[in-house]
């Protein structure tokens, strides 16, 4: 594959995205007629739920769970959040405007508020916080909490698709979910000519983290053309060792963790013979407030993924030189 012919599927990636993304915001679609209620489900912990009537009122305790719930266009029923849910910029708005009510953490809500809230549904995330204690006296006090725990891009969509279908926007977020798809697709094959590389995904510096098959991390490098180094590791997240890291020689290396400098990670005892560290290939892919949705269980993963697919692959970066912008844009639209 030639520079240029790379060089316009990234571009492309980066276009397509920002189109994907205008589905992202849109509100919810009245309710078909096809969809009735009440509506019989399993939840991402396996728990058996039936929703009875459409929800008009619901909480989110997880900034994952806010964003897969405007994704599904769902997002004008959500009257309360957690404090860390910070996106889309709608969300932010109406939190600033007093239009939506924060409620506390995931693991602390705030119980009185949420009660004055009265939601027809909550959303939480894993086994960790559906047990905790705030979370289990809601569940007493007879609400509806719903777990949303994808493990993989594939159950992240499927989240999706069901919000969309307990919330009457099964057409809005089977929309969505279409352009998320599309944008994968594009990502794979952008790069599946490409060499394989080496990459360590640092999610942790003290002591130093890593992941293993199954996790976000490690689906994200190998769908953007790369071969995880700890691929190879028992569990989807632990502890590695400095030597380790040496002694696998990783081509890239990518920083989910903030809480180190680049220049810390490249004069690290011994690191200097690595070969992400002498072609100066060490890179952040968490935005500069390590917010963690790159690799967090939403639908902003699709943008981690474009991003990990440059950062691997360093052509997919280069721009083309001396290009009509919009003769471009208008060849990348009618392809």
């Amino acid at each position: 594959m030639s520079p240029k012919a790379i060089s316009l599927i990234a571009i492309s990636i980066v276009v397509l995205g920002s189109i994907a993304g205008f589905v992202y915001v849109q509100s919810s679609v009245p309710l078909k007629k096809s969809e009735s209620y009440p509506i019989s489900m399993k939840d991402d912990l396996g728990r058996n739920i039936t929703i009875k009537v459409r929800p008009n009122r619901i909480i989110s305790l997880v900034p994952s769970a806010s964003e897969i719930i405007y994704a599904a266009g769902a997002g004008d029923l959500l009257v309360g959040v957690d404090q860390f849910s910070a996106f889309p910029d709608d969300l932010v708005a109406r939190v600033k405007s007093g239009n939506l009510t924060v409620v506390g953490s995931g693991f602390t809500p705030d119980l009185d508020r949420i009660i004055s809230l009265a939601p027809d549904i909550i959303f939480v995330n894993g086994p960790s916080q559906f047990e905790s204690k705030g979370v289990q006296r809601l569940s007493d006090l007879g609400y509806t909490i719903v777990s949303l725990n994808a493990q993989n891009i594939s159950g992240i969509l499927q989240n999706i698709e069901l919000i969309g279908r307990i919330t009457g926007n099964s057409e809005s977020a089977a929309k969505a979910v279409s352009g998320f798809r599309e944008r994968v697709t594009k990502i794979e094959n952008a790069v599946k000519n490409a060499p394989k590389v080496r990459v360590y995904v640092e999610n942790w510096h003290d002591p130093l983290f890593s992941v293993g098959a199954g996790s976000l991390q490690d689906e994200l490098v190998v769908r953007a053309g790369g071969i995880n180094i700890f691929s190879d590791m028992q569990k989807k997240s632990g502890e590695v060792s400095p030597e380790a890291v040496v002694a696998k020689n990783p081509q890239v290396i990518i920083l989910f963790d903030r809480g180190v400098t680049l220049e810390q990670v490249k004069s690290r005892p011994g690191w200097n013979i690595i070969d992400a560290v002498k072609n100066n290939r060490v890179y952040y892919i968490s935005d500069e407030q390590n917010t963690g949705a790159y690799g967090a269980p939403g639908p902003r993963i699709v943008d981690g993924l474009e991003k990990m697919a440059m950062l691997i692959h360093s052509d997919l970066s280069k721009n083309l030189e001396n290009e009509n912008a919009n003769g471009l844009l208008m060849l990348l639209l009618e392809n």
